[in-house]
């Protein structure tokens, strides 16, 4: 790897203790593995090696930090302690756990701060006395770095990462397949990094939000401090969008027969009538469901009927070309549509009910197909 490019390697070592290094890899790392890596990167010429280390309290590893200091004396090692952060399987375990970086200071009090080379870099390094390598503190949380952050992360899955800190994540594997500019995208993003992190608010790291953090991870709607909020779409590709869903309203078969003769006595024609009212509630979803975005339906708005011995069923497609999907809108075309058949149908039948509302299909945006299955 040395001779394809690679000048430097970044090792995430958290214990020189066998059985430790077993527990937190769930049983399957060696640390003899990673030591002979260590070994292996020397005599490649890969330094000097640097090794991260989350600094644990309750004596998982903070009785271990002089000796991970010393692995900076006689070698170019630089050992990089970081602060725990309520982050990903951290959060549960952070509140108690967490330690200052302070404590490296206090256990070692010969270390001699160096110059910092770089401003943007997260560390603040320190020397043992005549040593070789650096230690390094990172200090996220107890004195946040943001104002000279210059980092942003590729993760594996091909997301644009702008705060380590953040679930707010840009696509670019799929406009890459598409043969967009993406370095139009990325510095369009970039210009959208976070001022900063909040690892340090107390809400936002306190046990009582570690189910506001998990919820946050798989639903958008919630940012990293689990608060409600609209979702960035400016920087993605408009794509046709297409999403149909369905609905059912039971009634007596008497009030059935009325709405076929025509003999509702409120308005005219039921089913035209409710057709309106189901595109009116598509083009007006933003306004009625908190988080929607603005869409202009250039597709239109179909709503169709079914009617049968004691039940209407109304289908509604709804099609446009945009940055963001149009599910809210056709099922909210559906419930409109469905409230505006009741509304109408009341005086004579007050046991209708509406139910079974429901997408069936959406085609278009990053999560492509979905049709449900038939029970």
């Amino acid at each position: 790897m040395k001779s394809a490019g690679l000048n430097r390697v970044n090792i995430s070592l958290d214990t020189l203790d066998e059985n430790k290094y077993s527990y937190i890899t769930r049983g399957g790392g060696k640390l003899i593995d990673v030591l002979e890596g260590i070994q292996a990167a020397k005599d490649a010429g890969l330094v000097p090696i640097k090794i991260n280390t989350v600094l644990v309290g309750g004596g998982f590893n903070d009785d271990e930090i002089v000796d991970l200091v010393k692995l900076t004396d006689r070698e170019y090692i630089d050992v990089r302690f970081i602060e725990l952060m309520p982050i990903g399987e951290a959060i549960k375990y952070e509140s108690e756990h967490f330690l200052s970086n302070q404590m490296v200071l206090e256990k070692v009090p010969q270390l001699i701060e160096v110059e910092k080379e770089d401003i943007s870099s997260p560390a603040v390094y320190y020397k043992l006395p005549n040593g070789k390598g650096k230690v390094g503190l990172i200090n996220p949380v107890s004195c946040k770095f943001c104002a000279h952050c210059n980092r942003v992360r590729l993760t594996a899955q091909g997301k644009l990462k702008l705060c380590l800190h953040s679930n707010d994540e840009i696509d670019l594997k799929d406009p890459l397949r598409k043969g967009q500019d993406i370095e139009k995208i990325i510095v369009d993003a970039i210009k959208l990094k976070p001022e900063s992190h909040r690892l340090e608010s107390g809400e936002y790291i306190s046990k009582k939000n570690v189910s506001n953090r998990r919820v946050n991870m798989d639903f958008t709607h919630f940012n990293e401090e689990g608060r409600a909020h609209m979702v960035e779409v400016g920087h993605k590709e408009d794509t046709r969008r297409v999403a149909v869903a369905t609905g059912k309203i039971y009634m007596k078969e008497k009030t059935i027969s009325l709405i076929k003769d025509g003999l509702i006595d409120k308005g005219g024609d039921v089913l035209s009538v409710a057709q309106v009212g189901g595109i009116m509630g598509a083009k007006r979803t933003s306004q009625l469901i908190p988080m929607c975005h603005n869409i202009n339906l250039t597709g239109g708005v179909d709503i169709r009927f079914n009617i049968l011995e004691d039940v209407i069923e109304v289908e509604s497609e709804v099609k446009t070309i945009g940055k963001t999907g149009v599910e809210m809108e056709a099922l909210t075309a559906v419930s409109l549509a469905l409230l505006t058949i009741y509304d109408m149908c009341k005086a004579v039948d007050k046991d209708m009910v509406i139910g079974d509302i429901k997408l069936m299909k959406k085609f278009g945006g990053k999560s492509g197909e979905y049709i449900r299955k038939v029970d």
